[in-house]
């Protein structure tokens, strides 16, 4: 059984968003959270995903500068991360 398969899409981020590009083999939810490279929680949110291929938008335009890793949840307990660069 597969799980999410999770990667950002260039060129939002300087418009103050990001977009998230999401293929799942089924429905499912995930929570996550952005944190900062010192380790604060900085966003959460939580994301209906649809089974197949989905994008969407993560507003991350009240975040400085710098690196942050976003991390998710699925319903079945599987961990994602991925590592966000602002400008």
């Amino acid at each position: 059984n597969k799980g999410l398969k999770l990667e950002w899409l260039p060129g939002f981020a300087n418009c103050g968003r990001e977009r998230l590009h999401i293929s799942s083999p089924e429905q499912d939810n995930m929570e996550y959270c952005i944190v900062s490279m010192a380790g604060g929680e900085v966003k959460r949110g939580k994301i209906l995903i649809p089974q197949g291929d989905s994008d969407f938008i993560l507003p991350v335009q009240d975040l400085g500068s710098g690196i942050y890793q976003l991390q998710g949840l699925d319903s079945k307990g599987r961990v994602y991360g991925l590592r966000l660069l602002k400008n």
